[in-house]
């Protein structure tokens, strides 16, 4: 339903009271000005009686003043006073005397003039019976308006009084609407204090699970004490069973379930419960435990990660001095069933032997700094000199570009697919000449070619338990990069591997 505004209808009340009070003023001046000269018209009309005798006396003593006193009746019958009883509100009965009057007039002024005195003096009391019906009209005419502007008064009156009373009123509704609003103030003031105390809670909750993920018993002994509870407590199985406080036997307990968890359950008892704050407190725990969970199952992975990036590695560095060892370990089997002296095959495994153990020294400290950029020409430039020292081949490294930093993760990837290739092309393809190539075909991306004189290979051809190739594309895959292996037409193989170094 719909309601006025109270202040809109107190200003209407108060326009109304002023629009009445200038209205019945106005109709009060308007009739006092026009009953301004009512006195004067009856004045003239009551002296037309003494001016009718007096020529009824000229005409019969034959008065030498006789035509003057006829003028005087005449300017006093045709007074101006008189004529304006000739405006449309003078009512019908006033005007029509004044009319039988003037036309009476107007049949005696021609015997009073022609000398003609006895008619005058037959028809004078009749005439003069006229002018008191005349007057008569008047002076009703003049009450007639006095009454008019006393019932507007009254009226007037009446009326300020009912609207005062009206406003009266609605000044009490004003009244009872602000006291209204005082209260609905006052208990939205403590429903926001009490929302504010809750949002602190919450807020300080928040921060202590964002801190560390061990502060579930803090944050139930903070919820207990900030709202004076017997006892919360907090179950998530199998990891999480908390509580805080000690339970009342009298009180019943109270839970929400936690979204999105396996089973978990936020219990409290309370004597007065806010389903508000404990619905966002349980909001919040269930939140933290998804995150928790979350960063379990990253963990898992890091480390399942972890493990297959050390196996790849151990492939890539010990996995081939061992490869060797195994083939020198062979070699001294057969010398020795032959009786040879074997002092340089022994010199060539402890050579592998101290090359293994380097490697895995460089694989642990490349473990450690995992965290840092590198810079590439640099470390490819070391590995390439590595290689030099281990095999007869020439290995040659041109870089278009001075620098170029990559993360320490893209940087393992990038020197173990580089050093794979370039072991291939020693041991498998028996190449004499070796490029590894770096460039920049455009802006973001990295191309690193390596490519041999040698006898080639083919991926069909591959031996069984021999994992390099297969290795190169899974780290490829890593860093998001596409990896090319392709046969030369005047012999040999290049391996070009193309990534962008953002996107590792």
């Amino acid at each position: 339903m719909f309601k006025r505004s109270v202040t809109r209808s107190l200003a209407s009340a108060l326009f109304a009271i002023v629009l009445l009070a200038v209205f019945c003023s106005f109709l009060a001046l308007l009739t006092l000005s026009a009953s301004l000269r009512d006195a004067e018209a009856i004045n003239m009309a009551g002296s037309l009686r003494m001016q009718s005798y007096r020529l009824a006396l000229d005409a019969a003593t034959q008065s030498p003043s006789l035509t003057s006193d006829i003028l005087s009746y005449q300017h006093a019958v045709e007074a101006p006073v008189l004529l304006s009883l000739q405006h449309a509100w003078v009512p019908n009965s006033v005007k029509a005397r004044y009319q039988e009057l003037l036309t009476a007039w107007q049949k005696l002024q021609p015997q009073l003039e022609a000398g003609d005195s006895q008619h005058f003096q037959q028809n004078v009391s009749r005439y003069v019976a006229q002018i008191d019906r005349f007057v008569l009209a008047l002076q009703r005419w003049a009450e007639l308006k006095m009454k008019l502007v006393a019932g507007a008064c009254l009226l007037g009156f009446i009326a300020i009084a009912l609207l005062a009373k009206a406003f009266a009123r609605m000044s009490g509704q004003l009244e009872k609407q602000y006291l209204w609003l005082e209260q609905a103030v006052k208990e939205k003031t403590v429903n926001l204090r009490q929302a504010n105390r809750r949002l602190k809670l919450l807020y300080r909750c928040s921060e202590m699970l964002r801190g560390h993920d061990k502060a579930y018993a803090q944050v139930l002994k903070l919820a207990q004490k900030h709202e004076n509870l017997p006892a919360i407590a907090l179950e998530a199985p199998p990891r999480w069973r908390l509580t805080a406080g000690a339970e009342h036997e009298n009180l019943p307990w109270h839970s929400l379930p936690l979204e999105q968890t396996a089973g978990g359950v936020l219990r409290w008892q309370a004597w007065e419960s806010e389903p508000a704050l404990m619905q966002g407190l349980a909001s919040m725990l269930a939140r933290s435990l998804q995150l928790d969970d979350a960063e379990e199952k990253m963990r898992h992975l890091l480390l399942m990660e972890e493990r297959a990036t050390i196996a790849r590695e151990l492939h890539d560095s010990l996995a081939q001095s061992l490869v060797y060892l195994r083939i020198q370990l062979a070699r001294l089997k057969r010398v020795v069933e032959v009786a040879t002296p074997p002092a340089a095959i022994v010199g060539e495994i402890d050579v592998a032997l101290t090359e293994a153990n380097r490697q895995l020294r460089e694989l642990l400290t490349t473990f450690r700094l995992s965290v840092e950029p590198a810079d590439l020409p640099t470390a490819l430039g070391q590995v390439v000199a590595q290689l030099s020292q281990q095999t007869e081949a020439n290995i040659h490294l041109a870089s278009e570009i001075q620098q170029q930093h990559l993360t320490a993760q893209q940087l393992v990837h990038v020197l173990q697919i580089v050093r794979e290739a370039l072991l291939n092309a020693i041991r498998h393809a028996r190449a004499s000449e070796i490029t590894v190539r770096v460039m920049q075909p455009e802006e973001g991306l990295l191309q690193i070619d390596v490519s041999d004189n040698g006898q080639g290979f083919s991926l069909a051809e591959a031996k069984p338990g021999h994992y390099g190739l297969a290795i190169m594309q899974e780290r490829a895959k890593s860093l998001n990069a596409e990896l090319d292996i392709t046969q030369a037409a005047q012999g040999g193989a290049r391996i070009s591997l193309c990534f962008s170094p953002g996107h590792g």
